[in-house]
């Protein structure tokens, strides 16, 4: 009997084993089992789009699976969006109140059963006010010629991020014109254009990859007066008539040189450098101007004439204003057929077919810049005759040179 004991023992712990070891294995598959997680279909390729006080994230819907709600958190906020309207493949979202600064989102989508995508981190960032003040409205110049009137816009660089312009002004018909101008165009011409007439230009900005637009204040002035424009400059040159002052006094230090400096646009004082300087000894002279260099058979009638003038002081606060004209006169003529002079008499002028357009006084003495108006002559003239009678150094100094540094012409 006791034998049979002692070969039970063996048989009755390998029973018991078994028993426990099928136990633990059951306990072990139930926590796994219990602790599977299934994830939600996700949005694919997240990428997010500059915007002003916002944002816009999108994602691609091939991996969305059966999710229909997407959250997107960003600091201590969250925002949850609805999935739907879904156009090619891509589905969007925008989160706004959002500083301007730099942000993280993180991203995760919830399907009907209430499963959640794994989290997608992206980053991008918000524009506001301080970019926006930054800007600069892109630059232009209005050209009003005989061919019309037009904005000459300056390199899209200067501007880089003005992506275009809206240009509005008063047209004929009574109403408003709207012109939109590209960033990468260079010259607008506006039809139609009512004479004093309203004219704002509204430069509008954007990020490189902005879905947003900001436009900046807009630039407000009035269109130009009825029949009166500047005369395009680079068609104007020296006629070089043989009795005509050449203006190249001390021409080797550049003190007289018309060519370069008499019609380049710039009025401002350049030390001893001057658009024409007469030389001693010189008044009266004059000097003939072709306003038609180009050759394109264009006459004007000249109504106003604006003069570039010596500095009134030099850096020492000495007078240096003695060889500005006081007073002047100016002649036209269609043509230059039998033009020549051999005086400075007003006789001598008309009976070579010379037309007085002007004949007065200009303040040179104290002012550096001068205009006046020159009276209707119902005369269309490509040539134009400037003499001077008088410097503001006549009776004060021995000078009798006279100096300009620009000239510029108005008319139609």
């Amino acid at each position: 009997m006791q034998i049979k004991l002692i070969h039970l023992a063996p048989f009755f712990l390998i029973t018991i084993s078994t028993i426990f070891s099928c136990s633990d294995m059951n306990s072990v598959q139930e926590m796994y089992s219990t602790k599977e997680q299934i994830y939600a279909g996700k949005l694919d390729s997240l990428r997010v789009v500059t915007g002003y006080k916002r944002v816009k994230i999108i994602g691609l819907t091939r991996y969305l699976g059966k999710s229909n709600e997407c959250t997107v958190a960003w600091d201590n906020k969250s925002k949850k969006f609805p999935i739907e309207n879904i156009v090619n493949g891509k589905f969007e979202m925008i989160v706004d109140g959002l500083e301007e600064r730099s942000y993280e989102f993180k991203v995760t989508t919830n399907d009907t059963f209430n499963n959640q995508s794994v989290i997608q981190i992206v980053k991008g960032r918000a524009i506001g006010d301080i970019f926006k003040n930054s800007q600069k409205a892109r630059r232009v110049d209005i050209t009003y010629t005989i061919n019309g009137l037009f904005l000459n816009w300056a390199d899209q660089t200067e501007s880089f991020f003005v992506v275009y312009t809206t240009v509005k002004y008063d047209n004929t018909s009574g109403g408003t014109s709207t012109v939109i101008v590209k960033g990468t165009d260079i010259k607008t011409e506006l039809v139609n254009w009512k004479r004093t007439g309203r004219l704002e230009i509204i430069s509008t900005i954007g990020s490189p990859d902005a879905f947003d637009t900001i436009d900046l204040d807009p630039l407000v002035t009035s269109l130009p007066e009825q029949g009166i424009f500047p005369i395009d400059r680079s068609n104007v040159q020296l006629a070089k008539m043989a009795s005509d002052n050449p203006g190249t006094f001390g021409a080797f230090f550049n003190m007289g040189n018309p060519v370069l400096y008499l019609f380049d646009g710039d009025e401002s004082y350049k030390g001893d450098i001057y658009g024409f300087h007469s030389g001693p000894n010189s008044i009266p002279h004059h000097f003939t101007i072709d306003l038609d260099k180009k050759l394109s058979g264009i006459k004007y009638e000249v109504r106003k004439c604006r003069l570039g003038l010596k500095a009134l002081k030099n850096s020492s606060n000495i007078a240096t204003n003695q060889n500005n004209p006081t007073q002047i006169q100016i002649w036209g003529r269609p043509d230059l057929v039998g033009a020549e002079t051999t005086s400075e008499t007003d006789v001598e002028y008309s009976t070579k077919g010379w037309v007085k357009l002007y004949d007065g006084s200009v303040d040179g003495g104290t002012k550096q810049i001068v205009e006046f108006d020159i009276a209707t002559s119902n005369l269309k003239v490509r040539y134009l005759r400037y003499k001077v009678l008088k410097t503001y150094g006549d009776g004060i100094t021995s000078s009798t040179t006279a100096q300009l540094t620009e000239m510029t012409f108005w008319g139609f």
